[in-house]
């Protein structure tokens, strides 16, 4: 079985981080949540042919925590699992 990196809520519960690895365009709608709630700032506004869009600017910061992932409205940000032994 695998062993993931995890975390833990303020009330101990134990959770896996999700790590941000990227975001769909055709899902998202350009409403900023994700870069709001972002703790590292990996996330910013581009402008594309499809509007305004958000995208990963760095990564290898992301503390795992998924709150962008989790307010999304429209699940436009993919992202992985790291497994200990692979990081």
């Amino acid at each position: 079985m695998a062993d993931y990196y995890t975390g833990r809520t303020k009330d101990g519960a134990k959770y896996r981080l999700m790590f941000v690895s990227g975001v769909n365009w055709d899902k998202c709608v350009g409403c900023g949540i994700c870069i709001k709630v972002c703790a590292n700032k990996i996330l910013k506004f581009v402008n594309t042919e499809k509007g305004t869009k958000t995208t990963v600017v760095n990564r290898g910061d992301c503390l795992g925590e998924g709150h962008c992932i989790k307010l999304c409205p429209n699940n436009a940000i993919n992202y992985e699992f790291l497994e200990k032994n692979k990081a």
